[in-house]
């Protein structure tokens, strides 16, 4: 290895002093990418197809009417009538006879004919509706009758499909219609399989048509109950009516009657008169009303106006009246909801006639296929037919396993999860499951379907793959498993779940073991508590829903839970240079399944490892605590300044300090009315949303949760930090001579001395958040305007994740306005195409009523066009014409059809006032098109001249090139691309075809001659396709010398120009009982008049450049003591290996090749010597490791701390540890660096 004649120095990056080729627009990720390329779940639906689900009627525990009233037709008495409850979910009622009700409509398409004389099936409607309704109203109120219209609930077509609304005048009694043939299609890249689809006829209920005008719902008040002590409701002249709520819906209690007309809905308030001496009960009217046209009613919420509610009786009619209909919208609303899972179906009774598989493996886009199982279930007509509840299981998990006659086996992978969705309406019957089952739980009673649910969990069903399902706290189960989630839609065990909040499982605490329940043998009742049962025996849940929305609101949540994961990507903060007692790091986590984020602030062992067993602070449990209104500061911008982060008290006409209509619009995308609308009421409810909304994204909890009107529940208030760095700022820190401005920096040191350290860390929540150091407590968060299209999307229950200030912030002391100020830059990644700075110059003080002087200024695609989504983080620094400055390149998709496209795709550079955001220069590389747009990724600022100021700027771009542009001189129109001839720019560097350049470079001076170095790797790790390992272009490591020449004459340098090293070798090393992968490099001597630089490809010597397992370089790299350090990334190949991994290398800056000493510790005995060496390829020679591989997956640049004798890197894995490497510290003698001690 050459002996270097001038140590490598680091120049001063001023922009960073902190440590820390497109074929179209970019596919960009809205998720991290080191999850890995997952294997989908297999979600297999059991429904219910028993003749009781082709019913409109579905009872709550109710005790019957003539419990309260002595002058029930046919149950005349003074005395007691039917103390027991109801709870078989059928209506009964006494009328000249013993009646009971299963339907509503004595349409011909029922799956039982009914009538309306002795011995029929009833239907209220054409029975006698008056008759009924007058005798006992409840049954036209959805508390009472869960599958009854509902005001509260929005009904809609099912999902998926392109049925459109019903008419209320002309209402189908089912709504699907024929469905031609289809052929099949093959999945390509550019097309989507689509299995064969035979033609569908309209079921027969779709010419069925009726005219709902004087529709009638009933809306119940809670206004009484009765004594307690007698245990149920009595009647004559032993009545025991109370005053208060009981949770029953008694007869007696108050209620709304409402009537909805041609073109008038009539209401009607009733409550109850009470003959103390005979008990005899009185309807009276004690208020009515009509509406018409716009008027709506303030008692319903939402509240709507009479064609609304004409429109929502008519859909519910069509889509959600009967209880086989709710199980149609809710499987539509979840297979529509979650497009990343293998969904199957089947019936329990008819299952020949619908069965429709999990897509096979071939398929990877599943639209086409859950297209065609919701046309075969909505085509599907419920026959009347038993409940052979275990039969259906037992056929669910022989197919997981593959067993089922003509049957596909749907395990396509080893760590796939399957699931069994089992949904039904009420108690199971018929034959035992075909299978020696029998009591498999121990709990004394035999078959089962918590027995059949434990057998398919706890069989291996796939003995032929490896054992790779992913364990977690509720299913340690690695082996090939089925997870049962019963669905039990509008009935009741006798079990209850008394916690608060509610844990999900009963009190008290059962084992699998236990009887839970009565004996479902015994009694239909103990069917229900079965099903709970199974949930517990095979690690599901259980959906005890009583509305149709709550069905799809609690499977979906269940289902979310399926692909959670934690996780970190950021790199670690530190707060300080040296190692010492207070010394703390700061890691950012995140987790997939609830995209909730931690913040953890560590202290270090003795050992210099972190101590994450005990950490000082958690984030978000501290945030969690901080009440929403008063306990936060939270600032945004309005266009012109910023303002505080609150819905505008009159949003109609919000004023200068508020948010603008253009957010409050953003803000009511969820909301039941319009922004524009003019009715009071409307007015009323818009407002209460947009309070609501917002307060939400404040941190208010109590409107989280899964029923209608609630939004999106969280694990806390704190979203996933995904890729935003957690920048550590404490007392001002930098070196500025007292010279380099009109006031003195010194005295601006000394004056900052004392204010609170500070944690800023940006957060898919809509946030950046300031976080006070020493204890976790926030102190600031910022909302970007920039993201307020899609902060509505955060309290939407189908949350799909995506990004919202996903950069890392750069906060750095500039000078404006007459004084020295703190400054945070920060950018949003995929979040957005903005950039935003704020002064954070006085963090004690915080406060909203200080917005306008905290923001600073927003830049945006509306500022300017070419402007993508802002991957470049921003520096900042002072300028040569005199002024601060930040500076970022544009990013990715600049051409995005957002309305402010980019008519040229260039790759441009920004360079704007830091005071007031305005454009000082633009600097257009003129490379890039609109149909292949390019982008320039976060530059690094270099000042060549220890003046403090920007010299040259030197960035990347996705087409692989690196440009310089020189910025030297006093006059801007002198600022341009460093080499330009006519229109014609050269960049320094042009990489191989297909190696984006994504990263801020590292620069240095040139070791023996004039010049500067610019380091820097490629790859990419942006668009959903990066996670590919295979047969993907190779990437390399370059080091690239820039001589400051003027005549372009030679450049752009190219491959051929540079000293090549290699990766010669990797294997496994053992030293004492420490083991490591590690990779030996090649020492390759430099020739500076031959060679431009170096490079190295990043695949191993002798591997064929296409298995070179997608290796590349994402992480911005270090310039340490005359060495390279850099870490890499080689996604994960296997769909059951997520994350991939890492190597962190360690080169010799002056030319690439392996140091003379261990950079490594391997041995651990806090000495760099030979002992650390490993044997060459040979078997001959001891030489020192280059890189050394991570076991903690992909990691991020390394923080760095100063301990005695050595370095100490930490660097946050994916998996979410922390690893630290003990390294040697190289030459000392290198002068100013690029990176600035943490005090």
């Amino acid at each position: 290895m050459n002996n270097l004649k001038r140590s490598v120095f680091s120049l001063c990056l001023v922009s960073s002093m902190v440590l820390s080729t497109s074929a179209a627009e970019l596919n960009l990720a809205d998720e991290p990418l080191f999850l890995g390329i997952s294997t989908d779940p297999n979600v297999f639906f059991q429904l219910d197809d028993s003749g009781s689900m082709d019913w409109e009627i579905l009872t709550a525990p109710y005790y019957h009417h003539c419990s309260y009233d002595r002058y029930a037709g046919g149950k005349d008495s003074s005395s007691d009538c039917a103390s027991s409850v109801k709870d078989d979910g059928l209506w009964r009622q006494y009328y000249s006879g013993y009646r009971t009700y299963e339907y509503m409509y004595k349409n011909s398409d029922n799956a039982y004919s009914t009538g309306c004389t002795s011995g029929d099936r009833k239907a209220v409607f054409d029975c006698g509706v008056s008759t009924m309704f007058d005798r006992d109203w409840r049954g036209g109120s959805s508390d009472f009758n869960v599958v009854y219209y509902n005001p509260a609930a929005a009904y809609k077509p099912w999902a998926g499909t392109g049925l459109v609304n019903a008419n209320f005048k002309a209402a189908r009694s089912d709504p699907q219609p024929a469905i031609a043939a289809v052929s099949a299609v093959a999945e390509t890249d550019s097309t989507v399989a689509v299995p064969a689809q035979s033609a569908r006829s309209q079921p027969s209920g779709y010419s069925l048509k009726r005219d709902l005008t004087g529709f009638v719902y009933y809306v119940w008040i809670d206004s009484h109950g009765f004594e307690s002590s007698d245990g149920h409701p009595r009647r004559g002249t032993n009545i025991n009516r109370t005053v208060g709520k009981n949770n029953w819906v008694d007869l007696w209690d108050n209620h709304y009657k409402y009537t909805v007309n041609a073109s008038s809905v009539s209401w009607e308030k009733i409550e109850w008169d009470i003959d103390s001496s005979s008990g005899k009960l009185t309807k009276k009217v004690t208020d009515s009303g009509t509406l018409s046209g716009a008027d709506t009613d303030p008692n319903i919420v939402p509240a709507r106006t009479v064609s609304e509610i004409q429109q929502n009786v008519a859909n519910w009619y069509s889509y959600a009246r009967r209880r086989s209909f709710v199980a149609k919208g809710a499987v539509g609303a979840v297979v529509s909801g979650s497009p990343s899972f293998r969904f199957g179906q089947t019936v329990i009774n008819y299952y020949n006639t619908l069965f429709n598989e999990v897509p096979p493996s071939t398929v990877t886009k599943y639209s086409g296929y859950n297209q065609s199982l919701l046309n075969d279930l909505y085509s599907f007509n419920w026959p009347a037919q038993g409940t052979p509840l275990r039969r259906g299981l037992e056929r669910a998990g022989k197919y997981i396993a593959g067993d089922l006659s003509g049957k596909t086996d749907p395990i396509i992978q080893s760590c796939q999860q399957n699931f069994a969705v089992l949904f039904t309406d009420g108690y199971w019957n018929g034959s035992s499951p075909t299978l020696s089952i029998n009591d498999r739980d121990k709990d004394g009673r035999n078959n089962t379907v918590s027995d059949i649910a434990l057998y398919f969990y706890d069989h291996d069903l796939d003995k032929s793959i490896a054992n790779n399902v992913v364990p977690n706290v509720a299913d340690p189960a690695e082996y090939q498993h089925m997870v049962t989630f019963p669905v039990a839609f509008g009935v009741t065990g006798k079990l209850k779940d008394t916690d608060t909040p509610p844990d999900g499982w009963p009190n008290p605490v059962l084992t699998s073991s236990d009887k839970w329940g009565d004996n479902p043998y015994d009694d239909d009742i103990g069917k229900i508590d079965d099903l709970w049962h199974a949930a517990f025996n095979s690690k599901g849940e259980y959906v005890a829903a009583q509305t149709p929305q709550d069905v799809v609101d609690s499977l979906t949540a269940a289902l979310s839970e399926i692909t959670s994961r934690d996780a970190a990507s950021a790199s670690v903060a530190t707060s300080t240079g040296q190692i010492s007692s207070s010394t703390a790091v700061f890691q950012a986590q995140f987790n997939s399944g609830d995209w909730s984020g931690r913040l953890y602030s560590y202290p270090l062992n003795s050992d210099d490892s972190v101590n994450t067993l005990n950490p000082n602070w958690q984030a978000s449990g501290i945030l969690d605590l901080q009440n929403y209104d008063t306990g936060r500061n939270i600032v945004s911008y309005n266009g012109s300044k910023g303002v505080k982060f609150r819905f505008p008290s009159n949003y109609q006409s919000p004023t200068s300090d508020e948010l603008t209509s253009a957010q409050v619009a953003e803000l009511l995308q969820l909301s039941s009315y319009y922004q524009s609308t003019t009715n009071s009421a409307e007015i009323s409810q818009v407002q209460a949303y947009g309070e609501k909304i917002t307060n939400y994204l404040r941190g208010e909890r109590s409107n989280e949760g899964v029923s209608a009107g609630e939004l999106r529940p969280r694990a806390s208030v704190l979203g996933d930090i995904v890729d935003s760095d957690p920048k550590y700022v404490s007392k001002p820190n930098f070196y500025y001579p007292d010279s380099l401005e009109t006031v003195s920096y010194a005295s601006f040191r000394t004056s900052k001395a004392s204010r609170s350290p500070m944690v800023y860390v940006g957060a898919n929540d809509g946030m950046l958040h300031g976080f006070r150091a020493s204890d976790g407590q926030e102190l600031l968060a910022y909302v970007p305007s920039t993201v307020f299209d899609n902060l509505h999307k955060l309290a939407d229950k189908n949350y799909f994740h995506r990004f919202f200030v996903n950069g890392a912030p750069t906060v750095v002391d500039a000078f404006y306005s007459n004084a020295w100020h703190t400054v945070l830059a920060g950018s949003l990644g995929r979040g957005g195409q903005g950039i935003f700075a704020l002064d954070v110059t006085n963090p004690d003080s915080f406060s909203e009523n200080l917005a306008s002087s905290i923001v600073l200024w927003e830049f945006d695609d509306t500022d300017d066009a070419d402007m993508g989504y802002s991957y470049s983080e921003p520096s900042i620094a002072k300028m040569a014409n005199g002024s601060w400055a930040a500076v970022f390149g544009n990013g990715y998709n600049n051409t995005e059809a957002d309305g402010n496209a980019s008519t040229t795709g260039h790759g441009v550079l920004y360079i704007v006032d830091l005071a007031s955001g305005s454009v000082v220069k633009k600097i257009d590389t003129g490379v890039g098109t609109s149909a292949t747009p390019n982008g320039l990724s976060t530059p690094a600022l270099v000042d060549i001249d220890n003046d403090y100021v920007v010299d040259y700027i030197y960035a990347g771009d996705i087409y692989g090139n690196m440009w310089k542009m020189d910025v030297s001189s006093s006059s801007v129109t002198d600022w341009d691309v460093a080499w330009v001839s006519g229109t014609s720019k050269k960049p320094l560097f042009t990489a191989a075809s297909g190696q984006p350049i994504t990263t801020r470079p590292a620069v240095g001076l040139h070791a023996e001659e004039d010049g500067q170095v610019v380091y820097f790797g490629t790859g990419k790790y942006i668009e959903k396709d990066d996670n590919n390992s295979l047969g993907e272009p190779t990437q390399g490591f370059y080091a690239i010398w820039d001589k400051n020449e003027s005549n372009a004459a030679g450049l752009p340098v190219v491959v051929g120009d540079l000293l090549e090293q290699e990766i010669e070798k990797e294997f496994k090393a053992t030293l004492g009982t420490n083991s490591f992968n590690i990779r030996q490099t090649s020492d390759n001597v430099i020739d500076w008049s031959k060679h431009e630089g170096w490079y190295m490809e990043l695949v191993n010597q002798g591997v064929t450049p296409l298995d070179n397992l997608g290796e590349r370089q994402v992480a911005e790299s270090l310039l340490r003591n005359g060495r390279i350090i850099f870490p890499t990334n080689l996604p994960s190949a296997a769909p059951c290996t997520p994350g991939g991994t890492s190597w962190l290398m360690e080169l010799d800056a002056v030319d690439g090749g392996r140091l003379d000493e261990s950079p490594f510790d391997l041995n651990n005995d806090g000495v760099f010597s030979e002992k650390d060496y490993t044997y060459n390829l040979n078997n001959v020679d001891d030489l020192p490791a280059s890189g050394i591989q991570s076991d903690e997956g992909i990691i991020s640049t390394p923080g760095v701390l100063r301990d005695t004798g050595r370095e100490v890197k930490y660097l946050s894995g994916s998996t979410g540890a922390i690893v630290n490497f003990g390294e040697s510290t190289g030459a000392q003698n290198v002068g100013r660096q690029s990176w600035r001690e943490l005090d």
